[in-house]
């Protein structure tokens, strides 16, 4: 454990060096018990945040181990080394515009130019503001669904794509030639950053309609509108969703508590959609209205993922995200009215990623392309497809993540809402999503998925995770569980798909994927079954959950 004095000496001279916000919060731990301030010094000094490839997302604190702007400084510090033309965005967390405002006059210092957004926007127009604009790099700060107690900073390259791993690794190298308390010799020059905005906005609007339309079957009469209730959570989504669904048909009713920003989230405990508890409110204005809402739609505050409840026989089940994307892919199919793509297009996933997929991409003679688990992999995969001539098709990840188009290069709630719309309208008012999934089900086969987390919170719960990684590689417990059990060690791997991930492989087909999350101190295990039919695979889950938990219990508490 780092010595008392040597961390007490950081925190005097950051301390010193800090004012606002920060020196408060510093001033406030002070003030704590003894025993209390050892711990906050031990939390906040004795490591450094990660800059790794899901950028900066870290509690917001003063200290090494946090996001502030001393942190915000020093990665802009080494960005304007070589960025020349950076656009940044913010959504509506805490500190957010002032991290944005920060990083913006940090690198008018050198010389670059900068485009700052003058208001909270979700990251997909951010990733959309980088090729619309030409500019070489993308700020968002946004810690995406994370606790109030987050934010972040997220890079994008040239293509609108968040930084991968080799770029993570050469800008950490310029990083760590940055000191923390370094003042700038130069003052920042306020003429070299733009406000832009509504500009901006209209064109990533005109494109997402123009993508959409192409998807909207023609109609001889009249359709009757479907009523929804949207929730951004209090995030960026607010004015987006609702405008690009009612194009698409939709009677769009909002939770008005829920679309006014608020950084501390007061209306749910995290603002997730892949999380039920995020939609209750929703849940109860539903019961408050007739006819019964069709759909229940919530984004996350930066509005990336989008979650939904289906209206069935009279209550609200949710889709899983896996599910969300296969009927997503199924309309796509449909109403391309290509049956066969000869290879040209393609489909991309994640390793950890429903497998169903695969016999629809068969039937259609579309490529299937995986990746690792996160979103930059698919878009920068997307981006060497079609250096090769190869168009992508339909992007998505079970953690509610979706791309139609190439107007992003990244996952997009708000055009997402827009495809929900049109699935919407597809099945009609008296027909069911869960009754379209069921029929392709039944024509591809049940493929059935489950996500089990462990989350282990400080320093010690991040020495327990990385130990049972260590665990998965070296024990024989896996392959106990059944005969014929292969190990995939994905650090083995060679180029893009190395990464500390270990996946468990059936003869079968199935599949138990382990990997720690890349945001939050979480290990995560994603399974994947597969059966002709329905009681089979909903057996065979089971199963494969129990066995799993065991694991977790043993290894982690």
């Amino acid at each position: 454990m780092p010595e008392y004095e040597g961390l007490k000496r950081q925190y005097d001279r950051w301390l010193e060096a800090s004012s606002g916000w920060m020196k408060e919060d510093l001033d406030s731990i002070a003030e704590l018990p003894f025993d209390v301030f050892k711990f906050e010094l031990l939390e906040r000094f004795s490591v450094e945040a990660e800059f790794g490839t899901g950028g900066l997302r870290s509690k917001i604190r003063a200290g090494t181990n946090g996001i502030n702007d001393f942190w915000i400084k020093r990665i802009c510090k080494a960005l304007r080394t070589h960025s020349k033309k950076v656009v940044i965005a913010y959504d509506t967390r805490r500190c957010s515009k002032e991290f944005a405002v920060e990083a913006a006059t940090t690198l008018s210092v050198g010389q670059c130019q900068v485009f700052l957004f003058d208001e909270p926007v979700p990251t997909p127009i951010l990733s959309f503001a980088v090729k619309y604009l030409k500019c070489d790099t993308g700020i968002v700060i946004t810690a995406s669904h994370n606790p109030k107690e987050y934010n972040g900073f997220k890079l994008y390259d040239e293509n609108g794509v968040q930084y991968i791993p080799d770029k993570v690794e050469r800008l950490n190298e310029l990083i760590k030639q940055v000191s923390f308390l370094d003042k700038d010799k130069n003052i920042p020059n306020p003429k070299r950053i733009e406000r832009v905005g509504e500009n901006v906005i209209q064109a990533y609007e005109s494109e997402v309609f123009r993508e959409l339309d192409i998807l909207k079957p023609g109609q001889s009469g009249e359709t009757p509108e479907i009523s929804v209730i949207y929730t951004p959570l209090h995030g960026t989504g607010a004015r987006f969703v609702p405008k690009i669904m009612a194009a698409y048909g939709m009677a769009v009713q909002v939770v008005e508590e829920q679309m006014i920003p608020d950084p501390e989230f007061s209306t749910v405990t995290v603002p997730n959609p892949e999380e039920p508890e995020a939609f209750e409110m929703a849940l109860n204005k539903a019961k408050e209205l007739l006819p019964i809402p069709k759909a229940l739609i919530a984004t996350d505050p930066d509005a990336d993922r989008l979650g939904v409840f289906i209206e069935y026989q009279g209550e609200y089940r949710s889709l899983t995200g896996n599910e969300l994307g296969i009927l997503f892919l199924d309309y796509i199919l449909r109403k391309k009215g290509v049956k066969d793509f000869k290879g040209s297009q393609a489909i991309l996933k994640t390793i950890v990623t429903t497998d169903a997929m695969k016999p629809m991409a068969k039937a259609y003679n579309l490529k299937v392309y995986e990746t690792l688990t996160g979103f930059k992999y698919l878009g920068n995969k997307s981006v060497e497809l079609q250096s090769m001539g190869i168009e992508t098709l339909f992007s998505f990840e079970e953690s509610y993540g979706y791309l139609y188009g190439t107007h992003a290069g990244d996952k997009d709630a708000c055009s997402t809402a827009g495809l929900l719309a049109l699935l919407l309208q597809d099945v009609g008012s008296e027909g069911s999503l869960f009754t379209r999934l069921e029929e392709i089900r039944n024509h591809y086969g049940y493929y059935l998925e489950r996500l089990l987390t462990h989350t282990a919170e400080g320093l010690d719960g991040m020495n327990k995770l990385k130990a049972f990684m260590r665990s998965l590689r070296t024990d024989k417990t896996l392959l106990n569980w059944e005969d014929g059990i292969r190990i995939k060690d994905y650090l083995g791997e060679k180029g893009e798909l190395k990464a500390d991930v270990v996946e468990t492989l059936f003869q079968n087909g199935d599949k138990c994927v382990f990997r720690p999350s890349g945001t939050e101190p979480k290990i995560k295990a994603y399974i994947n079954v597969h059966a002709q039919d329905k009681a089979t695979a909903v057996s065979r889950l089971g199963w494969m959950e129990e066995k799993v938990k065991k694991l977790f219990d043993s290894n982690l508490n």
